[in-house]
């Protein structure tokens, strides 16, 4: 069957009106890639910068020769693009895609001016009480994405892959979610996240609520779930305050430093949250707790050597 046959198939099974537009190898070869901040670590695939109808998009590139891996991102832009009525316009949406030689090779959105999360989290020039805002709109996020679930056919709706480079802060000051074909929806398969995996804390302690998905190879990692959203929140929020990784300590380590958060006057409610990641109970939103937080904490709780 021919490509475009294939294309219409799947775009009538998974749902959207993405527009696809072609383009030459001509024009791939004079792309410009999108240069990030050092802090940020890099996408799993390239970036580029591209101007169409007078607008500028952004290019995320496609793994062609990966179908299991293909397939999957597509349905989660179709998906995405289907659903644009109920995921609000905090998620960098996609706009069009592109191919070449009848293969789609890009996914397009538009492109906002304004800097990674990571690097306003890691930036000493700006404010504490700025950054605890971010942070804290994070969690409010996630309370209405839970919303959403409960409340409209989107019931398998996460951001999966939840981590501080995944996140845009415009010129206007609104945080934008990006890189979202890593997004949970419509029965996708997980992705691959930065915070859940073999390698995470919650491993280490051998918490069981975080389960494998095995039924793709190459495509599924872990279930994504409001378990794991919580759980790569609530990593985020303690990056934060201790500067340091907290996914790669031991459970020794994060024990010690719940206890030092305790004694230099945390609120006791966000210690127990942080405390139930790893543990077998369900995780708990802490952005109620974040403006709790003051200077005087937040310097304190990065003295201690984690």
């Amino acid at each position: 069957m021919h490509l475009c046959g294939i294309y219409a198939i799947i775009f009538n099974v998974f749902g959207g009106n993405v527009e696809i537009l072609h383009i030459s190898n001509d024009e791939i070869n004079n792309l410009n890639k999108l240069v990030l901040n050092d802090n940020v670590s890099n996408t799993e695939s390239d970036v580029f910068f591209y101007h169409y109808s007078g607008r500028k998009y952004v290019l995320k590139e496609l793994d062609f020769f990966d179908k299991n891996k293909w397939d999957n991102k597509i349905r989660t832009l179709l998906s995405i693009d289907g659903n644009r009525d109920v995921i609000p316009n905090y998620f960098i949406k996609p706009e069009f895609l592109l191919s070449s030689n009848y293969e789609i090779k890009y996914w397009a959105s538009s492109f906002f001016d304004g800097v990674n999360l990571n690097f306003i989290l890691n930036n000493k020039n700006i404010s504490f009480d700025i950054k605890k805002k971010y942070l804290r709109r994070i969690g409010y996020i996630l309370k209405q994405m839970d919303y959403i679930r409960r409340n409209t056919k989107l019931n398998d709706f996460y951001i999966g892959d939840l981590n501080e480079n995944n996140f845009i802060v415009d010129s206007s000051g609104r945080i934008l979610i990006c890189d979202i074909d890593s997004i949970k929806i419509n029965g996708n398969k997980s992705s691959v996240s930065k915070y859940i995996n073999p390698f995470s804390l919650f491993n280490k302690a051998g918490t069981s609520k975080y389960t494998i998905d095995n039924s793709v190879s190459r495509v599924s990692d872990y279930v994504v779930d409001n378990n794991t959203d919580l759980y790569c929140y609530n990593i985020m929020i303690m990056n934060f305050l201790s500067g340091k990784r907290i996914n790669d300590i031991t459970i020794e380590e994060f024990y010690r430093y719940l206890n030092y958060l305790n004694d230099i006057g945390i609120d006791h409610n966000m210690i127990e949250i942080f405390n139930k990641i790893i543990l077998e109970e369900d995780n708990c939103n802490p952005c109620y707790y974040i403006d709790s937080l003051t200077e005087d904490k937040f310097i304190k709780a990065r003295r201690y050597n984690v």
